[in-house]
C-alpha cells in the first residue's frame, strides 16, 4: 500500500474526487522537491488558501469561459448583423451596404481562413506564454469588431480582413487554452474544466442573438447594426482588463494563488516540466498521429459534425429571414432557441457520459461510439426534414433545427471527454490543431 507521501505527489488522482478543491491534508509532509522552493515565510501560506480566491483553478476557468464567451460574441454577431447590413425588402430588413451574395459568403468564409492560423500557434503554444496569447486573442477580437463598422462601407474587404482577425483569435485562444488546462488542472479536473469553459461558446452565442436583433431595430443607437459590432469591442476589452492582472501562464506565475494550491497543482501534474518551452528534446510525434486511428476518426467525426452545424450557426438568420420571413427582432430571439438547446444537450450529455464512466464502469470507447452514433442520426434526420417546411410551418421547421441541436452536441461532447481528457497533455494542443484546421477546410470549402 502507498504511504501518505506517496500518495501526496503521484500524479494519479485521488480516489475521492473533489473538483477545483485541494484535498491536502495540514498534517501530510510537503514534498521534499517541492517544499525547498518556499521561504519559511511562507508556511502559513502553504496551511490555508487565500481567503480571497479560495480556489485559483476554478477563477482560471471563469476568465477562459469569459475569453469564450468574447470569441463566440465576435464570431456570431456577424450572423445577425449581415441580415440587417445589406439591403433586403422583407420584414424591414433595410441595410445601406450593396453587397452580393458571393461577397457576403467571401465575408462569412473569412473567419475560418483565418482560423487556419493554428497551424503555426498549435504548433508552439506550449513554447510561448498562454497568458500573452489569450490576450493576443481578445485584442485581435476587439480590433476586429471595430474595423468592421468604420470601414465596411468603404470595401467589403475591410469587412474580410476584420472577419480574418476574429478566425485568428479563435486560432490563438483555442491552443492556449488547452495549454494552461494542461498546466492548471489535474486529470482528475480536466473533463470538468472543459466543459466549464467550453460552454463559454454557448453563452455568448445566447447572448448576442437576441441583442443583435434587438440592435438591428434600433437605429437610434449608433444607426442599428454599427452598435453590434461596437458593443462585442466593449465586452472584448471589458475582459482584457480583467484577464491581464489575473491570468497566469502557470501556477507559479500566479500572484494571488497560495502556496497551499501552488504544491497541490504542481504535485498533482508537475505543471513545471509539462510543455516546458526550455525542453528543445521535445519532439511531437507526427508519424505516430498520422498512423493513428482514434485520431483520424476524431478529426472525421469533427469534420462531419461541423460541416451541418456551422451551416446552421452562421445561414440560421439568413434562413430565418428569406424563407421562414421573421422579422428581425424575432428572428435574433428564435435564432437562439436552438443555441440554448446545444448548451442543454451539452451540460445533459457531460454529466450522463461521466455517469455510465464513472459509475456504471463502462468503458469509455464503447461510450463514445454510442454518443456519436446516435448524436450522427439523430442530426441527420433532423436536418434532413427542416427543407419539407415553410413559413406556413415555421413551427415545425424551429422544432426541428432545436432537435439537430440536441442530438449534435451529444457527439461532440462524447468527443471531447473521452478523447481530450486522457490525451498525452504534452502534445494535446498540436493534436487540436490538426483537428482544427480540418475543420476550418470543411467550413471553406462549403461557402
Amino acid at each position: 500500500m502507498m504511504s501518505r507521501l506517496d500518495r501526496s505527489t503521484s500524479l494519479d488522482p485521488p480516489p475521492e474526487k473533489t473538483i477545483f478543491r485541494i484535498d491536502l491534508n495540514e498534517d501530510r509532509p510537503i514534498p521534499s522537491a517541492t517544499a525547498s522552493t518556499y521561504a519559511p515565510s511562507e508556511a502559513g501560506d502553504l496551511a490555508m488558501p487565500s481567503v480571497l480566491f479560495p480556489s485559483m483553478r476554478l477563477m482560471l476557468a471563469a476568465m477562459l469561459c469569459c475569453c469564450f464567451i468574447t470569441l463566440s460574441i465576435s464570431s456570431s454577431n456577424l450572423a445577425v448583423a449581415l441580415i440587417c447590413m445589406t439591403s433586403c425588402p422583407h420584414h424591414g430588413y433595410g441595410g445601406d451596404l450593396k453587397w452580393k451574395t458571393e461577397q457576403e459568403g467571401l465575408v462569412l468564409a473569412a473567419q475560418n481562413a483565418g482560423s487556419l492560423l493554428t497551424l503555426v500557434t498549435g504548433m508552439w503554444a506550449d513554447r510561448l506564454n498562454g497568458k500573452w496569447m489569450v490576450f493576443v486573442a481578445l485584442l485581435l477580437c476587439c480590433v476586429g469588431n471595430l474595423v468592421l463598422p468604420l470601414f465596411a462601407a468603404d470595401s467589403f474587404w475591410f469587412a474580410v480582413a476584420a472577419r480574418i482577425a476574429i478566425g485568428a483569435s479563435d486560432a490563438c485562444l483555442m491552443p492556449a487554452c488547452n495549454s494552461l488546462i494542461t498546466r492548471w488542472f489535474p486529470q482528475s479536473e480536466r473533463a470538468a474544466a472543459i466543459g466549464l469553459i467550453s460552454g463559454g461558446r454557448q453563452i455568448g452565442t445566447l447572448f448576442i442573438l437576441p441583442t443583435a436583433g434587438y440592435l438591428c431595430t434600433r437605429k437610434d443607437i449608433l444607426d442599428g447594426w454599427p452598435a453590434i459590432f461596437y458593443l462585442s469591442a466593449c465586452i472584448s476589452i471589458l475582459v482584457t482588463v480583467f484577464w491581464i492582472p489575473f491570468g497566469a501562464d502557470k501556477p507559479a506565475k500566479q500572484c494571488c494563488i497560495s502556496g497551499r494550491e501552488r504544491n497541490f497543482i504542481e504535485s498533482r501534474i508537475a505543471c513545471e516540466s509539462i510543455g516546458k518551452r526550455t525542453d528543445r528534446s521535445r519532439r511531437v510525434p507526427y508519424q505516430a498521429m498520422l498512423r493513428s486511428r482514434a485520431l483520424w476518426a476524431s478529426m472525421f467525426a469533427l469534420v462531419c459534425h461541423e460541416y451541418p452545424l456551422v451551416i446552421m450557426l452562421q445561414f440560421l438568420p439568413n434562413y430565418m429571414r428569406d424563407v421562414l420571413e421573421f422579422a428581425p427582432t424575432k428572428n435574433g430571439l428564435i435564432a437562439a432557441l436552438p443555441i440554448l438547446c446545444l448548451f442543454v444537450s451539452k451540460t445533459v450529455s457531460s454529466s450522463f457520459s461521466s455517469y455510465l464512466v464513472t459509475k456504471r464502469n463502462m468503458d469509455k470507447t464503447v461510450v463514445c461510439k454510442a454518443f456519436n452514433a446516435i448524436a450522427s442520426g439523430g442530426l441527420a434526420m433532423c436536418i434532413f426534414i427542416v427543407p419539407l417546411f415553410d413559413k406556413t410551418r415555421a413551427v415545425y421547421a424551429v422544432v426541428s433545427l432545436c432537435g439537430a441541436m440536441i442530438f449534435a452536441d451529444n457527439g461532440m461532447t462524447s468527443i471531447a471527454k473521452t478523447s481530450q481528457p486522457n490525451s498525452n497533455p504534452t502534445h494535446l494542443s498540436e493534436q487540436e490543431y490538426v483537428a482544427i484546421c480540418f475543420r476550418s477546410n470543411s467550413k471553406l470549402r462549403e461557402k
